[in-house]
């Protein structure tokens, strides 16, 4: 269920929330609301499934995928808003 959220958030960025709509109605608050989407779904499926300890290969393995997928969006997205990623947190 939470796999299925955070993989709609992802979608949202190249459609209702895309660049290109944000981009063309001057709303750069569309990509800061997906963003903070984004974020907040994946400390959810962060919190209910321990990715590096979770004995069984195939959900250790989509899971960080999944991490990695929701990391390059969240770059992206505040390339395009300017703001600069931190190494780490």
């Amino acid at each position: 269920y939470i796999i299925l959220i955070i993989i709609r958030c992802i979608t949202a960025i190249f459609t209702s929330f895309g660049v290109r709509r944000a981009y063309a109605n001057s709303a750069p608050n569309a990509l800061c609301d997906f963003a903070y989407n984004l974020a907040q779904g994946f400390s959810h499926f962060y919190h209910q499934c321990h990715i590096l300890s979770e004995p069984d290969f195939r959900y250790r393995e989509s899971w960080l995928k999944v991490s990695k997928l929701c990391l390059r969006e969240l770059e992206t997205v505040l390339f395009f808003l300017g703001i600069e990623v931190p190494d780490q947190m």
